[in-house]
């Protein structure tokens, strides 16, 4: 994220754009999955939004949907997302109230987002309201697939994130 950020503010940083590079290899080449189930349910979330969208790209349609989808989902593993907000976001937890966290880090990753010029909503696609029934539709491939990740998501489910997403 830092590297990022520097990318952005000082485009000829080698440096920077260097760690970019590795970062974005690792994040790529499956090595960070080896050995383990990998969880890919926002990206099949947004391939329907791109497929539909042909302007959008990947990246900033993963940007538009992920921290809905993180708040229809957390509740399912609580513990894993407590070390997303501790690990990637340094948030202190609050044992008593193990959601504020979460909400806390999932505040922060959307405010990374904007800060980076990356759409938080899908209304910032030019995803029309209209379309979000076809868009999870397709998803759930006509209302016969679920999505598996921390939660199992079908159409109902699908849906809903595609919602909150549109009106975040």
């Amino acid at each position: 994220m830092k590297a990022g950020k520097d990318c952005l503010a000082d485009p000829e940083n080698y440096e920077a754009r260097a760690n970019m590079m590795w970062a974005s290899s690792l994040a790529h080449n499956g090595l960070t999955g080896c050995g383990r189930k990998t969880q890919l349910v926002v990206h099949q979330l947004e391939h329907e939004v791109s497929g539909m969208y042909t302007q959008v790209a990947h990246g900033a349609g993963l940007a538009a949907l992920w921290c809905s989808w993180a708040r229809y989902v957390y509740k399912a593993n609580i513990n894993r997302w407590l070390q997303y907000a501790q690990n990637v976001w340094n948030v202190d937890v609050d044992f008593e109230h193990p959601e504020k966290t979460i909400e806390t880090a999932i505040n922060m990753q959307e405010a990374f987002y904007a800060s980076i010029g990356m759409p938080t909503n899908l209304k910032m696609l030019g995803v029309k309201e209209t379309d979000l029934e076809m868009l999870a539709f397709k998803c759930s491939r006509g209302k016969t697939r679920t999505l598996i990740g921390y939660k199992e998501l079908a159409y109902d489910d699908i849906l809903e994130v595609f919602c909150m997403a549109y009106d975040v």
